[in-house]
């Protein structure tokens, strides 16, 4: 449905989204499954969350997600998704300087306190900013 009706498959996924209520299983006891059953939720959800933030990004305004997306990258720093998506949402907004210093903090941070350069996607988005690659709108 995404790919013949992006506005149906959208509101169906905001619609969905507006179910979740609070932590999974928050009055269950606490056992090892019930844990791993709780990550996998709550990643489930971020990935539904960042499919309507790309929704947004590549079929609205963008301007209208930039301080959702701040938001949710301070609040889950090592989802390079997120700062992928905002970075797009910056360029496609006029401001390329702050899309690049949002690269820049990203590299340093997990350069920091991880040891690691960012991946892969990322130093492409990177290039395409720099570039002004036609691909990014």
């Amino acid at each position: 449905m995404r790919g013949t009706d992006p506005e149906r498959a959208h509101g169906i996924l905001q619609e969905s989204l507006g179910l979740w209520r609070g932590a999974p299983l928050q009055n269950i006891a606490a056992g090892p499954v019930c844990r791993a059953t709780v990550l996998q939720l709550e990643e489930e959800y971020l990935a539904a969350v960042e499919d309507g933030l790309r929704f947004s990004v590549e079929h609205r305004d963008p301007a209208y997600v930039v301080g959702e997306l701040r938001r949710m990258s301070f609040t889950h720093p090592w989802h390079e998704r997120l700062i992928d998506l905002l970075m797009i949402s910056l360029y496609r907004c006029g401001r390329q300087a702050e899309a690049i210093l949002t690269y820049h903090d990203v590299r340093e941070r997990l350069s920091r306190e991880l040891g690691v350069e960012p991946s892969a996607l990322l130093r492409n988005r990177l290039d395409e900013i720099l570039h002004h690659a036609p691909s990014l709108g």
